[in-house]
Order: C-alpha cells, then sequence, then structure tokens
C-alpha cells in the first residue's frame, strides 16, 4: 500500500472519529437542551398548580364566608322569631293576668253581695212577720239585679271569646307571614348558591381548556424538536455513507494475484 492509501485511510479514520464525537456531541447538546425545557415545562405546570390550588383555596373562602354569613342571618332570624315569640308569650301572660284580676272582682262582688243578703236575711229573721211582703219585693229586686248581672256576665265572655278569636288570627297570620318570609330567603340562598356553583364550573371549564391547549403546545414543540433531530442524524448517516463511498473509491478495487503462465 502506498503513504497516499495510508494517509487516507487515517484522515479519514480521523473524520469518523470526529463525526463520531460531533454526533456524541450533539446527542448531549439535544438531551441537556430537553432537560432544560423539560425543567422549564414542569416550572411552568408548578407554577400554574400553585395559581389553581390559590384560586381554588379563595373559592374555599368565599364559601366559606358565604356559610357564615348565612348562618349569621339565620341566628339573627331565630333570635326575631324568639323575640317575637317571647313578646306573644307576654302578651298572653297580660291577658290571663287581665283574666285573673277581672274573676277576683267578679268573686269579690258576689262576696260582697253574699255578705250583704247574709246581712238582710240575718235581720229577716229578726223581724216580724209583718214584714215578710217587704222581705219578698226585696228578694224579687235582687233576683233582677242578679238578672242584669248575670246577663253582663255573659255579655263579658262574649267578649273574651271574641278578642281571644281575633288574638288566635292575629297569631296565625303573623306565623303565616313568618313561615312566607323564611321560605323566600331560603329560595334567595338557594338560587345564589346556584349562581356560585355555575361560575365556578365555568371557571374550571375555562382552566381545562386552557391546560389542553398548553398541552397541545408542549406536544407540538416536542414532536417539532425530535422531528429536527431525525432530520439531522439523517444528514449525518448520509454524509457517514458518502465518506465510506470515497474511502471506498480512493482505495480501488481489491488486488487480484496474476499467475505466470
Amino acid at each position: 500500500m502506498s503513504a497516499e492509501i495510508i494517509a487516507t485511510i487515517v484522515t479519514a479514520g480521523g473524520l469518523l472519529l470526529t463525526l463520531g464525537g460531533m454526533t456524541v456531541a450533539g446527542f448531549a447538546w439535544m438531551i441537556r437542551r430537553m432537560d432544560e425545557r423539560f425543567a422549564a415545562v414542569d416550572a411552568r405546570l408548578t407554577a400554574a398548580d400553585a395559581k389553581e390550588e390559590a384560586r381554588f383555596a379563595a373559592v374555599d373562602g368565599r364559601f366559606t364566608r358565604t356559610e357564615e354569613k348565612i348562618d349569621a342571618r339565620f341566628t339573627q332570624a331565630d333570635a326575631k322569631e324568639e323575640a317575637r315569640f317571647a313578646a306573644v308569650d307576654e302578651r298572653f301572660t297580660a291577658v290571663d293576668e287581665r283574666f285573673t284580676r277581672t274573676d277576683e272582682k267578679i268573686d269579690a262582688r258576689f262576696t260582697a253581695a253574699d255578705a250583704k243578703e247574709e246581712a238582710r236575711f240575718a235581720a229577716a229573721g229578726e223581724q216580724t212577720e209583718a214584714r215578710f211582703a217587704a222581705v219578698n219585693e226585696r228578694f224579687t229586686a235582687v233576683d233582677s239585679r242578679f238578672s242584669a248581672l248575670d246577663g253582663r256576665i255573659g255579655e263579658l265572655i262574649t267578649g273574651m271569646d271574641e278578642r281571644f278569636a281575633q288574638t288566635d288570627e292575629n297569631t296565625r297570620l303573623r306565623f303565616a307571614a313568618a313561615e312566607a318570609k323564611a321560605e323566600a330567603r331560603f329560595a334567595a340562598v338557594d338560587a345564589r348558591f346556584t349562581t356560585a356553583e355555575e361560575k365556578a364550573e365555568t371557571r374550571f371549564t375555562a382552566i381545562e381548556a386552557r391546560t389542553d391547549a398548553r398541552s397541545s403546545m408542549i406536544e407540538e414543540r416536542f414532536d417539532r424538536l425530535v422531528a429536527g433531530l431525525d432530520g439531522h442524524m439523517s444528514e449525518l448517516r448520509n454524509g457517514l455513507t458518502e465518506v465510506k463511498v470515497a474511502v471506498a473509491r480512493l482505495e480501488g478495487p481489491h488486488p487480484r494475484l496474476v499467475l505466470p503462465h
């Protein structure tokens, strides 16, 4: 073999070594670049997760504050209802006291009338038979007075019954109004919860759409990077193939033995 062929072979070997080193360096740079890109993508995803966690925490805080406000309102409503019931109880107590005083007055009047009649009967017993006619007339007058008193007592009882009926009707109307207000407040609270759930669902949908779009962009960039690497590797393979062909052309055909005839 000549020196030129040896030099060509050495040059080709050095070129192959250089290409191999370049290939290894290219692979190392590509891997380092991919690691940097993946680290950046991980950092972005971590930041996005932190933002989403903060938003979820804010939404939870809003729901908690809303529940506390609703509880406070229900507590106030309960306190108002308790105060109203206490006021109604006080009124009933006052009515009972009035009835008690009226009963005491009626009993006192009956007691006084009984005392007067007892005194009159005692005096009539001591008087002579000549006064029986006057006593009978007085009994007739007493009977008429008792009849009038019975009529007044009947009117008083009728008026009390009417007052009780009016009080019962007013209490029923107040309870009905309180129940209607409570139903309206419950309906408003349900509507607010429904609106809050719809807003949260809309935000979650938008977040998922953004996350899907970002994932699609990252996948497209990765595909383009892989396609570029494949093209670079194809170019390197084609270059190596051309070098091998050139070396084969420089070496020429294999030598053949020529036997003397």
